[in-house]
């Protein structure tokens, strides 16, 4: 049997739940778990999930951002945080959070390939490069 990636099978998936009615997604949900498992395939399915929501937000021109910030985020930053996002992306944002308390202040941006530190270490290491110089 030929091996399928985890990024195969959510495309398929993506594509059997597009063209399936509502009422009909439960028989297609446990068919394409069927086919994973008859695949040996079901260690993979954590990564199918996430290949299949990132597969989902392109498809619905959705930028998954992860904000990194010292402390929680509030539901007003989020939110303005994922506005001021779409504004400069020109799409749908999905902020997801996570803290990091090593963090002395400000925030990291992580989309795709891309890293914008905006934290307060990261300016304090470039003034002390421009400082060194």
């Amino acid at each position: 049997m030929q091996k399928i990636s985890h990024k195969k099978y959510a495309v398929i998936l993506h594509r059997l739940l597009s063209d399936v009615p509502d009422h009909d997604v439960p028989a297609a949900l446990k068919a394409f778990v069927s086919l994973v498992a008859r695949h040996k395939a079901l260690s993979k399915f954590d990564r199918i999930v996430r290949a299949y929501q990132h597969y989902a937000d392109q498809q619905a021109g959705i930028t998954e951002v992860t904000v990194t910030s010292a402390s929680a985020l509030d539901h007003k930053d989020t939110r303005v945080i994922a506005d001021d996002l779409k504004k400069e992306f020109g799409e749908q944002v999905r902020i997801k959070h996570e803290t990091d308390p090593t963090m002395i202040g400000g925030i990291k941006l992580s989309y795709g390939d891309t890293i914008v530190d905006g934290s307060v270490r990261q300016r304090l290491q470039e003034l002390a490069y421009i400082l060194s110089k």
